[in-house]
């Protein structure tokens, strides 16, 4: 993942990895969404929203590092990796806290019956 998204830095710019991830993000909501009982659906959506997600944790440290003027690009830099950080706590808790549950709403294993 880091070679693929250090390509499309190379090819497109920030900017144009911002849209890649997008769109990766984008078709995998609605290929998820639109998913009727199929295995390989759900699973293609998962790979395209790592990629997504992969890409933007990767650039956007970059993107506020050359954008941040100098006074706030450290503490800039510090909020983010720390809103990151709480979130997959926030996420790793949530999906801990409905494992076990009996509902298709649980964030569990992926099990198609």
């Amino acid at each position: 993942m880091c070679y693929a998204c250090r390509s499309s830095q190379r090819l497109l710019g920030l900017k144009g990895t911002f849209w890649i991830a997008s769109l990766c993000i984008l078709i995998s909501r609605i290929a998820q969404v639109v998913d009727t009982h199929y295995e390989a659906v759900i699973i293609v959506g998962r790979i395209l929203i790592g990629l997504g997600v992969g890409q933007f944790t990767a650039t956007s440290l970059l993107y506020i590092g050359q954008i941040a003027p100098t006074k706030i690009r450290g503490p800039a830099l510090m909020s983010y990796q720390f809103l990151q950080s709480r979130t997959q706590r926030m996420a790793s808790g949530l999906s801990q806290g409905t494992e076990k549950g009996n509902s298709s709403l649980a964030l569990g294993d992926c099990q198609i019956t």
